[in-house]
């Protein structure tokens, strides 16, 4: 099937990608090409929701595995935050800009 990525950029309208969070897990070794999403998001004509967890703020995991997703999954929100043009953390129905 498509990449991520080449399902965003054939998109059309205003998509919801919800969530990163699953992509990566799904991935092996939580390894996905964050480069090659971040282009077809620029190069969309439309607006893109991307929803992502923030695990790195809870308790910290107790296996190996667990430390690596969380650390993956912070490093995927960061890259994706750099090519966002906005960027929110949703808490409790709160929105917080940090952009």
């Amino acid at each position: 099937g498509p990449t991520l990525a080449a399902a965003v950029a054939d998109a059309h309208g205003t998509v919801l990608l919800d969530s990163v969070t699953t992509w990566l897990a799904a991935a092996p070794g939580f390894e996905v090409d964050a480069d090659a999403l971040c282009t077809a998001l620029a190069k969309r004509g439309g607006d893109t929701v991307v929803v992502s967890d923030e695990v790195g703020l809870g308790v910290h995991p107790s296996t190996e595995a667990g430390n690596r997703f969380r650390d993956a999954l912070g490093l995927l929100n960061q890259q994706i935050a750099v090519c966002a043009d906005d960027v929110f953390l949703v808490v409790a129905g709160r929105t917080l800009s940090l952009s």
